[in-house]
């Protein structure tokens, strides 16, 4: 994204100047060498060129997103995900992942359990995401009485040129083959009712992580995907 039309250009002090470009070199080798010995040698690239910066970003992005999310809660600390991969009960040992990211939400929420926004960066792709990636069945069974009592507000969120423009492959998310309990195949929002998960997702070039704008890039997404987020976080307050 330009610059030029980005909303959140200039509207709070840089504090992010982009990662280097050896994050993505050290992502792409960690991939072909993912074992303790090689990550030992290089820890010290992995924590001056993703951690560090990306603890920077998480600063810049929060001060962006106070505008349209004020209870949004970003701790530089929390919010990136470890790097180092739970094998306990994996088929796959390698130790480390191949992609950097974090995720956080508003306030008295869990980001774990809650919705709210995801981003990470890989040496193919950046994936940037709103929305809940997990609902719990009392969170699925007031989204869906939502969606029951008034589909033609979630409608009107879900066909918002920003959050089109931003992620245009739509609502994604698992969903169930049968209708769920308590309502009919015929129901006509039946659609709807079917999803276990309902979130927006979008790729973008891994290109931009380097670029000093990346956190007013990171921005718009997550403002256009936040009216929804918004309204899957009020559905399932106190859930």
């Amino acid at each position: 994204m330009s610059i030029e039309n980005n909303p959140f250009h200039e509207e709070v002090p840089p504090l992010f100047a982009g990662f280097p470009p050896d994050a993505l070199t050290f992502l792409r080798q960690l991939r072909r060498k993912n074992n303790r010995d090689w990550f030992n040698k290089n820890k010290q690239r992995y924590t001056g060129g993703l951690k560090e910066p990306m603890e920077s970003l998480l600063l810049d992005l929060a001060e962006r997103m106070k505008a349209f999310m004020p209870g949004i809660e970003i701790d530089p600390k929390k919010a990136p995900y470890r790097i180092y991969r739970d094998i306990r009960f994996s088929k796959d040992k390698t130790p480390y992942k191949t992609h950097y990211g974090a995720s956080f939400t508003v306030a008295g929420r869990d980001r774990k359990y809650d919705p709210g926004y995801y981003f990470h960066i890989a040496p193919e792709e950046i994936i940037v995401a709103g929305g809940a990636y997990w609902l719990s069945p009392a969170q699925l069974k007031t989204v869906r009485a939502a969606i029951d009592a008034d589909a033609a507000s979630l409608h009107a969120l879900l066909g918002a040129k920003p959050l089109t423009k931003h992620f245009p492959g739509g609502l994604a998310g698992e969903t169930l083959t049968r209708p769920p309990r308590g309502y009919s195949a015929g129901d006509p929002e039946i659609d709807l009712l079917k999803h276990k998960q309902m979130y927006f997702w979008t790729k973008l070039d891994p290109a931009l992580a380097l670029q000093p704008d990346f956190a007013e890039t990171l921005a718009a997404h997550f403002h256009a995907a936040a009216p929804f987020t918004q309204w899957l976080l009020e559905k399932t307050e106190g859930v």
